[in-house]
């Protein structure tokens, strides 16, 4: 390759890096300027990982501190950005929790329950549909830390 094909090279290659991250720093996240509301009942960390999923009880025991999303699978909802160029599915939100590292948590969509196990305090009441899809998610960044849009 000879000195300009590769000067020409690296200019186009530069360009479209450029021409890339520009589009890409364009494009709007659907999470930014919703209602309070709706990211409250919808909206889950990126961060955040599947530790269950079914329409049985869920278990799960806390490595770290962090919260537990729990879903309902059969009650998604488009939510588009408010300049209508992205859109995402997200689920209502059921239940979330603080756990702390060690907390043994469960959801038992069957009873309607959900709690963590060996403390005092009772299991809370949860509005579960029988036959419905549940997931639950678990994330180690804490609210505040990460803030959507």
């Amino acid at each position: 390759m000879n000195r300009r094909t590769l000067a020409s090279t690296f200019v186009l290659m530069t360009f479209m890096t450029l021409a890339v991250g520009l589009v890409g720093g364009c494009s709007h996240n659907v999470w930014k300027d919703q209602p309070e509301q709706l990211r409250r009942d919808y909206y889950v960390p990126p961060s955040a990982t599947t530790v269950g999923e079914g329409t049985e009880k869920i278990m799960f025991t806390a490595a770290k501190q962090g919260q537990i999303y729990v879903m309902d699978l059969d009650q998604p909802m488009t939510i588009t950005s408010t300049d209508g160029k992205q859109k995402t599915e997200a689920y209502k939100i059921l239940f979330q929790v603080l756990l702390l590292q060690g907390n043994e948590y469960f959801f038992d969509p069957r009873a309607g329950q959900a709690g963590i196990l060996n403390t005092n305090r009772p299991p809370s009441r949860v509005s579960t549909v029988p036959g419905h899809r549940y997931r639950a998610m678990f994330d180690t960044v804490l609210k505040g830390e990460e803030v959507p849009g």
